[in-house]
């Protein structure tokens, strides 16, 4: 029987009383460029190369730290270490957040269900109130929700930036690595705040906050949560810090594969922990930040703990809403199937004839059924021009048949 592959806390917790392991992994994680070779990789007593080898292409794929050089100093001011149980939880984080994961196989299942569209209002309500944009909840809501058009500019860069979120979720976006120019053009689009690149009176870019955003890209998790941090504190788009980190955030969650990120709302990425005053030391692997980011690390971990119980209560009181209508005796099996479509989708709408086509009845009995379930409360109805339609009983607002 072989043996069966140590475990990444395996390893780690191999690696934990060898510091010269440890280094040399620091030293591959940050590099410019990945090992080349097996030969170029650390090694440590009872762990496989390849084992080593996926950790630090793991660990790059979820890393953006700069290079610290013992000549040369950090490259830039500040600098995560790398402790076993650091890597332990970005590893974590990273099964819950991946587009592999039940998280957010479960938040795709569930896309029309609210929890989402309510993670995405809660992000950018935080997002515009720290922008000082003067915008009531319902309007917020009826714009991020209800899918209302904005009427004012404060409104129009909420829903430009809600557009630019859905098209990066569907992948029709093109936004480069650090690209923050045409984000922001995006954003501002139509608005009084509208700025072009090509503009040379307008300069809402700092040289210096510019070339830290740049440097940090949108790399996946640390580093994203530094650069949110400098567009936190240092303001350098004045009309729309906030979204514009929002914006940033989102698209770099999909294009690193953890889509499930963006389930994190903007309150729960910055932690409490504050830097003294006072110079923090440099260590072996630079500035020492370990506190701050571990309570990062846990503020991210259970807003997706949360994330998760509201989704699979939500899958819970769907399933038990399905069993009620199938043990329904004053259904048939076509309102049942109806039914359950409409629990799927409560946004959805359909008219006779479209019942008619979908379940091959006659027009007579499609509207029989219809008109039944409305008896029954299990949808609503009312005239769209000639045509009637129907949709679940739970949608307040009239809709539209597109």
């Amino acid at each position: 029987m072989g043996v069966s592959e140590p475990t990444m806390k395996q390893l780690l917790d191999a690696a934990c009383d060898d510091p010269a392991f440890l280094a040399a992994l620091q030293d591959s994680v940050a590099a410019s460029a990945p090992p080349q070779a097996i030969d170029d990789l650390p090694s440590i007593t009872g762990i496989a190369d390849e084992t080593t080898a996926r950790l630090i292409t793991f660990m790059r794929r979820i890393n953006g730290f700069p290079r610290f050089n013992a000549q040369y100093g950090a490259v830039g001011d500040d600098y995560w270490l790398l402790p076993p149980s650091l890597l332990v939880s970005m590893h974590d984080i990273a099964s819950r957040a991946s587009s592999h994961s039940h998280l957010w196989h479960a938040a795709q299942r569930l896309a029309h269900q609210g929890l989402p569209d309510q993670r995405l209002f809660e992000d950018i309500r935080a997002a515009a109130l720290r922008d000082k944009l003067i915008l009531p909840t319902e309007a917020l809501r009826a714009i991020i929700v209800h899918g209302e058009a904005p009427r004012t500019s404060g409104e129009r860069l909420v829903a430009n930036t809600l557009c630019f979120i859905r098209e990066t979720a569907e992948g029709t976006n093109s936004l480069r690595r650090g690209d923050y120019e045409g984000v922001l053009q995006r954003i501002t689009e139509g608005t009084a705040f509208a700025w072009t690149p090509q503009s040379p009176s307008q300069q809402p870019l700092p040289p210096t906050i510019l070339a830290g955003l740049q440097r940090w890209g949108t790399h996946p998790l640390f580093g994203l949560l530094m650069h949110s941090e400098v567009m936190w504190y240092h303001r350098p788009f004045p009309a729309c810090n906030g979204l514009m980190e929002v914006a940033c955030r989102h698209a770099a969650c999909h294009r690193i594969g953890m889509p499930a990120l963006s389930l994190v709302p903007l309150s729960s990425l910055h932690s409490t922990y504050h830097v003294p005053n006072y110079a923090v030391p440099a260590g072996d692997f630079g500035v020492d930040r370990t506190e701050e980011l571990l309570e990062l690390i846990d503020l991210i971990t259970e807003s997706l703990i949360e994330a998760e119980r509201a989704l699979l209560a939500a899958e819970e009181e769907m399933a038990l809403r399905k069993q009620r209508i199938s043990l329904d005796y004053r259904l048939n099996h076509r309102q049942v199937a109806l039914a359950h479509r409409m629990i799927d989708d409560p946004t959805l709408v359909i008219d006779v004839g479209s019942y008619r086509q979908q379940f091959d009845v006659a027009l007579t009995t499609a509207r029989d059924d219809l008109k039944r379930l409305v008896e029954l409360d299990y949808c609503r109805t009312a005239y769209q021009g000639k045509r009637q339609i129907f949709w679940p009983n739970g949608l307040t607002d009239k809709p539209v048949l597109r």
